[in-house]
């Protein structure tokens, strides 16, 4: 009995640990010309932009499922947002501004591009950011039945106008940098 018990408290933790413990890794970020890494745009002012919310998966994860993500403009710079759900045969549920869930069949490219905010350029400097979805925060699942549940960072979010804005995925601190900036950090 005493045993049995154990087994089942074992049970219950070790669950509990993998919902309440997700594995971090996997980022988002806005890119303006996938897959080639353009996380600023200068437009002409009343041009369209489009910024797409990418997926990658190459820190280890094999495929997903399910992302969760809402965006946001900075005011003033954009406005006629569209948002285009990029995955074939997805059920998206929410919205862009208020936080969206888009699930599909098992999405096994390293690299996705899985929607699209299109807008008017209004002038203004700002950002295209990827923010945290309100019930399901930063939470992707893979492939696996039942799915692991991982964690995901924003890499960047787009710069329109601007320089693009690092997230809190950590990175690299000399990245686009140049040596002379590198230096006077160590004057």
């Amino acid at each position: 009995m005493r045993t049995a018990i154990a087994f089942l408290v074992l049970c219950v933790l070790g669950t509990g640990t993998v919902l309440a413990n997700p594995i971090v890794g996997e980022q988002l970020y806005i890119d303006f010309d996938p897959p080639n890494l353009q996380y600023e745009t200068y437009p002409a002012p009343f041009s369209t932009v489009d910024a797409y919310v990418v997926v990658d998966l190459t820190q280890g994860v094999p495929g997903f499922t399910e992302v969760s993500f809402a965006l946001a403009t900075t005011p003033g710079m954009a406005s006629g947002h569209v948002f285009t759900n990029l995955v074939p045969g997805a059920v998206v549920v929410g919205d862009w501004f208020s936080g969206v869930t888009i699930s599909a069949d098992c999405i096994t490219d390293l690299i996705t591009p899985v929607a699209r905010l299109s807008f008017v350029y209004e002038g203004t400097p700002g950002v295209v950011s990827i923010e945290d979805h309100p019930t399901s925060t930063r939470l992707l699942y893979d492939c696996e039945v039942p799915p692991y549940v991982y964690v995901f960072c924003h890499r960047y979010h787009g710069g329109v106008g601007q320089p693009a804005v690092l997230g809190d995925c950590g990175g690299n601190p000399v990245e686009n940098v140049s040596w002379g900036a590198i230096k006077g950090l160590y004057e």
